[in-house]
């Protein structure tokens, strides 16, 4: 259930409102549908809702409707710092230690912090080469940027990484471009003689369990697709690596 909280009891912040959100707010105040998520502390540390308290101040309100977690909750302790920094990175680096500690996407969207389709869309930062990563991580690629990146071929990443300022056009430049994906193993494997095929178990035994969440996280939710994401998650099982149940996610998806 939401509250007033005084705004001199929130965490100063650094976000900067969109124009339209601080019009918003001197035309009708705070709205009550969207409330601030706040860490219970001194001051409150914000989960949720950073822009909303700047425009809040940038309008001269005194208070602001919040809900207030308490803290020692793994969850939400781990995912109030990575979105301290509004990184992507940060922010993909938190559920993945979540889902390490054994939590499935469904359980940690279920936390509120953000939509099962959010997760989702963070994941496929695990596209990113480690060079791209830190860059993004420091701030010297947008997150924008990132996300589109994460769609291309790791050797065109690396390309990229070498750039000392990398666009939105040198992106597009590098979709232009055909390369080939090198993934450590799987050479080997799609280069042997075709007596018998690589089986699809032989290609994820070459993966990274990074890659197989990846993997894991674009299989649509659909029965005719059940199949699919066994056979990944019996690969992450058999590494000891814990993975989202299936279960849980159908769970999920008729509750977000």
């Amino acid at each position: 259930m939401s509250q007033s909280i005084q705004l001199s009891e929130i965490e100063p912040v650094t976000a900067k409102p969109l124009p339209a959100l601080v019009r918003s707010m001197k035309e009708n105040g705070f709205l009550p549908a969207f409330p601030v998520i706040l860490l219970q502390g001194n001051p409150y540390c914000i989960v949720d809702g950073r822009r909303r308290v700047a425009a809040a101040r940038n309008v001269g309100l005194a208070s602001v409707l919040a809900v207030v977690r308490e803290q020692g909750s793994p969850e939400t302790t781990i995912l109030a710092h990575a979105t301290r920094s509004e990184n992507p990175v940060a922010e993909l680096q938190a559920i993945q230690q979540l889902m390490r500690s054994g939590l499935s996407e469904a359980q940690i969207a279920r936390v509120g912090f953000a939509s099962l389709q959010r997760i989702k869309r963070i994941a496929k930062l695990n596209r990113l080469t480690p060079e791209i990563a830190e860059r993004v991580n420091n701030g010297e690629i947008a997150p924008g940027v990132a996300f589109q990146i994460a769609m291309l071929p790791v050797e065109s990443q690396s390309v990229l990484a070498q750039e000392e300022k990398v666009t939105v056009g040198k992106v597009r430049q590098s979709r232009c471009v055909r390369r080939e994906v090198a993934l450590p193993g799987l050479e080997s494997i799609l280069a042997a003689p075709a007596v018998i095929p690589a089986s699809i178990e032989e290609i994820f035994a070459v993966l990274s369990h990074e890659m197989l969440y990846a993997i894991l996280a674009e299989i649509p939710q659909d029965e005719r697709f059940a199949l699919w994401r066994g056979k990944v998650q019996r690969e992450l099982q058999s590494r000891a690596v814990p993975v989202a149940l299936s279960e849980e996610v159908k769970v999920a998806n008729t509750t977000n």
